[in-house]
């Protein structure tokens, strides 16, 4: 279990960090007694939601990070939690077999919904109508009416292992669960069918996301990969999916898009986060500060904040605002190269430790045809 925040660094009046560690600013909430398992933004991203093997669900303030309420019912751990879209209500799962909704103003349990084995993952959907719900044991998933709790539906041969998490399309008619079967698949809704079945990874996949204009997936695998599929095009039929690895440790535990999908974060077990530039498929940032294995993360509405939550017991808000100016840094701290934004046609471009102004602003194509026209 993390100790609280060390000594390393100073932190301002507004409760930001700078640590050695880290390179960017970063709050910490150290209420949970035990390992958390899943956060994510809330209510226009001014608080933050929690869930922990303490077997507690929290609201916390973003800004001051104190705990606003502590949400308890669970007689296991809570393995995951998500907020309604419109912050009313919100659902939990749990090592006890159980899925809850509650009112988020009051903790009053609205409806629970069973599973045979462990859940292992709750999501609302986008226009907060439906509640998705995956199991171990029983391999399933499960979508439960958001207002009533009514079993919609209930899918028990999209995976031959534990579904590890779920997630559902803009447009609410598609669910994306991983497995540890190694694979990523999406279950319609409408047809009750699957239509899509991703294999690419080695080992466990352990989470997944889904793009907002529904363009790209990504999966986070503890072969210590985060895969990237165009499920639009679906080119990833012929080329195979963008890889991103060879830089983790440990296996990598989770994996969220930005609001516009050019970013992409990645927790993983060696303690670490990385953001990645998806369309250059380059790292941009290491983040260090945890000091357990890295459980789940995500961006705020407007990018520049990621939090995330790790077995130390702690969850942290990172200030990733033009973290495209920071360079990336091997172990012994030296900087060796970044991601920068073409002032002139706004392509992403690396950029290397030691370089002039104007190609740290400018990409090669451009900083030529200024040269061409000079």
């Amino acid at each position: 279990m993390a100790s609280a925040d060390s000594d390393r660094g100073d932190i301002d009046e507004s409760g930001w960090k700078q640590d050695d560690l880290a390179r960017v600013a970063n709050k910490c909430f150290a209420e949970h007694t035990d390992s958390v398992n899943s956060c994510c933004f809330c209510m226009d991203d001014s608080h933050i939601l929690s869930a922990s093997t303490d077997r507690t669900v929290r609201l916390f303030n973003s800004a001051s990070m104190k705990a606003v309420h502590t949400y308890t019912g669970h007689t296991d751990s809570v393995s995951s939690c998500h907020m309604c879209p419109d912050s009313t209500k919100f659902a939990s799962a749990s090592y006890d077999r159980s899925v809850r909704v509650c009112d988020t103003a009051t903790g009053q349990l609205l409806w629970s919904g069973r599973h045979s084995g462990f859940v292992t993952c709750c999501r609302f959907s986008q226009d907060g109508r439906l509640v998705a719900s995956t199991g171990d044991l029983d391999h399933t998933l499960k979508i439960w009416d958001a207002g009533s709790g009514a079993l919609v539906d209930s899918v028990g041969d999209l995976h031959t292992a534990t579904v590890t998490a779920c997630c559902f399309a803009a447009d609410s008619r598609r669910v994306a669960t991983a497995s540890m079967d190694k694979t990523v698949a999406f279950w319609d809704l409408t047809s009750r069918k699957k239509t899509v079945t991703l294999n690419g990874h080695k080992s466990v996949v352990s989470g997944c996301d889904v793009s907002r204009d529904a363009r790209l997936l990504c999966s986070s695998s503890w072969d210590k990969t985060v895969l990237i599929w165009d499920i639009s095009s679906g080119t990833y039929r012929t080329k195979g999916p963008v890889v991103l690895d060879k830089c983790y440790e440990g296996c990598v535990g989770c994996c969220a898009f930005n609001a516009d999908a050019d970013s992409l974060i990645s927790g993983s077990h060696d303690h670490n986060l990385m953001l990645w530039d998806v369309r250059t498929a380059t790292r941009k940032l290491l983040l260090k500060g945890h000091e357990g294995r890295v459980n789940a993360c995500s961006f705020s509405s407007g990018g520049a904040l990621v939090v995330s939550c790790a077995a130390d017991s702690t969850v942290k808000l990172w200030n990733i605002a033009g973290c495209g100016t920071i360079l990336v840094r091997t172990k012994d701290g030296s900087p060796i190269e970044g991601v920068a934004r073409c002032a002139a046609c706004d392509r992403s471009f690396r950029t290397r430790y030691g370089v002039t102004s104007e190609e740290a602003t400018l990409c090669g194509f451009c900083r030529l045809e200024l040269t061409d026209i000079n």
